[in-house]
């Protein structure tokens, strides 16, 4: 299941545009044995990670320099998966050493890789999920700040693809804890909701359903549209919704007293952010 899922949203997703690019699946064989054991992904004893290597890994590439030489993007397996998500390493070959370009890795859970037509010392800046882009510092990658969000171009996204939909809500909103919000409705596909549904509550005032989704975002529906009001707030994503007034309120658990998350003036358009991630 792992391995499907990887494969149709690093391979298998709709062209990107304005230049953004995908890695491309590869097969195994490309990854040496030792660049497994240099960078301590499975050490040459353990077993039990080199069998997860050799049944569920999977490796893509792609070139993020412009050398003409494209850099190995790995998932070394199961062994490397968790109720978090799975880690993804990213290597390029110098001199023969296979070098990680990221100091960590990046443990996603919800994975969409692409290149950005953004260069910074040579190197293109990279979507990593759904929210979240790495740019190169002249050594590693590190994580965007904000205001990198902010510069990006809405053009490089699809506006008809409800997987973008985060991005188009960090571009936006990226860092600031009050936003006047407007709706950017997108299609729904057949099978919506992707996730687990944490909570679902009707407002009949608003014409709309609030739908709170597991370890995923909080979106209003309508008929066979919807919009993103907050990517994923907490860890396991909002748990519970109310209406007081003109306020949509987004608490973290199912309790009434529990944390909350953020809130939404319905008729204002004002979403103010109190502990949201």
């Amino acid at each position: 299941m792992i391995t499907l899922l990887l494969t149709l949203l690093l391979a298998g997703s709709p062209p990107a545009a304005s230049g953004v690019k995908h890695f491309r699946q590869a097969d195994l064989s490309i990854v040496p044995r030792e660049l497994m054991a240099s960078n301590e992904i499975c050490s040459e004893s353990d077993e039990e990670c080199w069998e997860s290597f050799r049944d569920t890994a999977e490796v893509w590439t792609g070139d993020v320099n412009g050398d003409g030489v494209e850099e190995i993007l790995l998932h070394p397996g199961s062994y490397w998966a968790g109720s978090a998500g799975q880690w993804f390493f990213l290597f390029q070959e110098r001199d023969g050493d296979w070098i990680p370009l990221s100091e960590e890795g990046w443990l996603v859970r919800r994975f969409w890789f692409q290149i950005l037509p953004v260069h910074r010392e040579g190197y293109h800046d990279l979507r990593v999920a759904g929210d979240w882009c790495v740019k190169w510092n002249g050594a590693a990658y590190v994580s965007y700040e904000p205001e990198d969000y902010h510069q990006l171009s809405p053009e490089f996204f699809d506006a008809t693809n409800w997987w973008d939909a985060e991005m188009f809500w960090t571009i936006r909103f990226a860092g600031r804890d009050r936003v006047d919000f407007e709706p950017q409705w997108l299609p729904l596909p057949a099978d919506w909701p992707p996730f687990t549904v944490n909570d679902r509550l009707p407002d009949p005032e608003g014409e709309v359903t609030w739908l709170a989704l597991f370890k995923a975002g909080v979106w209003g529906q309508k008929g066979s549209q919807a919009f993103l009001l907050l990517p994923r707030p907490a860890y396991l994503g909002a748990g519970s919704l109310r209406i007081e007034g003109d306020w949509l309120l987004i608490y973290e658990a199912g309790e009434p007293l529990s944390l909350l998350l953020a809130r939404y003036n319905r008729r204002t358009g004002e979403l103010i952010l109190e502990n949201a991630e």
